[in-house]
């Protein structure tokens, strides 16, 4: 079938057309691909997605494809588990992300878990690039994953994506003065509220230069430390844009990551075919990026 139509955002579907008050059939995920089967009805196009689904959604969540060659997305595999706690959270995670930002290169996520009695939340590695896609592992202490809910597992595995796609490394290290933190004016002309946002300048080997500023910006996902009641802030969204990737959708202002975590936890995924030509059990090896803790 002709798939002329991408979704720039996840949209809600019904099967025979929107009514007032009825409740839609499930959700579309951003990046869909789908075909227009030439019926309206208001604001909504009928239309079939790659993977047979078909249902009206909002005629604004469609954009006609243009250039279709970049297929990339963030995926995640587990290879030990607790209970199926990363699986779930790896999945909202991963949907968090393919909401806002379509990556230069696929990403895979590749989750395991361990044991010690100690401090640490989780060990991430430095993110690997092998035939394409870049690989990213990060381990769970089941000390803290086993009394951690899917929101707060999915914040950590998020902050690690984030990472993967870019923040802290290789271009990352062009932006800013690393004697102060501040970004530098090309930045800043590019992306405005950069003139607002200072990177840490301080802590161990896998915090310095890779992160906000902990004492600015406290409590914000890509902060050092994994801290209680995180947010998001719009520049995190759209820095990633200055790291190679395309911002497809931004934030308006800044947002509790619970809340877009729960916006995006019962998202569809519908790439199965840019899926398949992607290894998820690639053995990359890497040496550990970061170890994350609780705020002291």
């Amino acid at each position: 079938m002709p798939l002329t139509h991408r979704l720039t955002r996840n949209a809600e579907y019904y099967r025979v057309g929107p009514t007032q008050g009825s409740p839609p059939d499930g959700v579309i995920a951003q990046g869909t691909h789908c075909e227009l089967r030439g019926s309206a009805i208001g604001a909504h196009e009928l239309v079939r997605t790659e993977d047979g689904r078909e249902g009206y959604v909002a005629r604004d969540a469609l954009s006609e494809i243009v250039d279709d060659s970049n297929n990339n997305l963030i995926t995640y595999y587990v290879e030990k588990d607790l209970y199926d706690k990363l699986k779930l959270a790896a999945k909202t995670a991963c949907n968090f992300w393919n909401k806002f930002v379509q990556p230069k290169q696929s990403i895979v996520i590749q989750l395991s878990t361990f044991y010690a009695n100690s401090s640490t939340i989780a060990r991430a590695y430095k993110p690997v690039v092998n035939n394409g896609v870049r690989y990213g592992r990060v381990e769970f202490n089941t000390k803290f994953l086993v009394g951690y809910t899917n929101f707060e597992t999915a914040g950590t595995i998020a902050h690690e994506i984030g990472h993967s796609l870019g923040f802290g490394w290789d271009d990352w290290m062009t932006l800013f003065d690393t004697n102060t933190g501040k970004f530098k004016k090309d930045a800043i002309a590019r992306i405005p509220a950069l003139s607002n946002m200072i990177v840490e300048t301080g802590g161990g080997s896998g915090t310095i230069y890779s992160h906000w500023s902990e004492t600015h910006f406290t409590n914000e996902l890509m902060t050092g430390y994994k801290n209680r009641n995180e947010r998001v802030l719009p520049v995190t969204i759209d820095v990633m844009g200055l790291l190679g990737n395309t911002v497809v959708e931004s934030l308006d202002s800044e947002r509790p990551l619970d809340q877009l975590l729960a916006e995006t936890e019962t998202v569809l995924f519908s790439r199965e075919l840019d899926l398949q030509t992607i290894d998820l059990t690639a053995i990359v090896p890497s040496e550990i990026a970061e170890e994350i803790v609780p705020k002291p």
